[in-house]
């Protein structure tokens, strides 16, 4: 039985006659689908973000999808290992007042930005990306890509990991209910 989210997923892959496996649920975890886009197989884990209830005070960018990074990691890894697979965890935004955004996706899965402070001259760095970062080149390269569909946009929003085990090697931009960002990785 699917929920309403996988539902609308299922019903996008039929729109481009790809062939869209629900897995069946067993002992261990697993992910919702298998798909197959023409020659290209990947596995597709699909989950929400609640309607929100605005909160005084702030936000932490990228907290809500730090959550369902971690989330899915546990859940996904051990099936993805086994099946050898690109991942792709797509989120549908519920929220009603504070929508994910590409700032958020890139907090979440690179750290929050920052600068650094030089104590004794005052001058500050290059920003950079510190702290809570999910996705590194040791850390969640199980999850290929993050797909992300909100209110807002028509369409989902692909991003994928340039750290993945398994890159997705589909290209998004093909399709009209796509948009896709690569990310270019600076090695020091």
């Amino acid at each position: 039985m699917m929920d309403e989210y996988e539902q609308k997923f299922y019903e996008l892959c039929l729109k481009y006659n790809w062939i869209c496996n629900k897995i069946t649920e067993c002992d261990f975890k697993t992910v919702d689908f298998l798909v197959q886009a023409k020659e290209l197989k990947f596995l597709v884990e699909v989950t929400h973000i609640e309607k929100d209830i605005l909160v005084a005070g702030g936000r932490t960018v990228g907290n809500k999808l730090r959550n369902k990074i971690n989330k899915k990691k546990e859940q996904t890894s051990e099936y993805v290992e086994r099946e050898c697979l690109p991942l792709v965890v797509l989120i549908y935004d519920e929220s009603q007042t504070v929508y994910t955004e590409y700032t958020d996706v890139v907090a979440a899965m690179f750290g929050e930005l920052a600068i650094s402070i030089d104590k004794k001259t005052g001058e500050g760095s290059q920003i950079f990306h510190g702290r809570n970062s999910e996705i590194r080149a040791d850390k969640n390269t199980s999850i290929s890509a993050l797909g992300i569909k909100n209110k807002l946009l028509d369409k989902i929003v692909i991003y994928k990991n340039p750290y993945a085990t398994n890159p997705l090697q589909i290209d998004f931009k093909k399709y009209d209910s796509f948009i896709e960002y690569n990310f270019e990785i600076e090695v020091s």
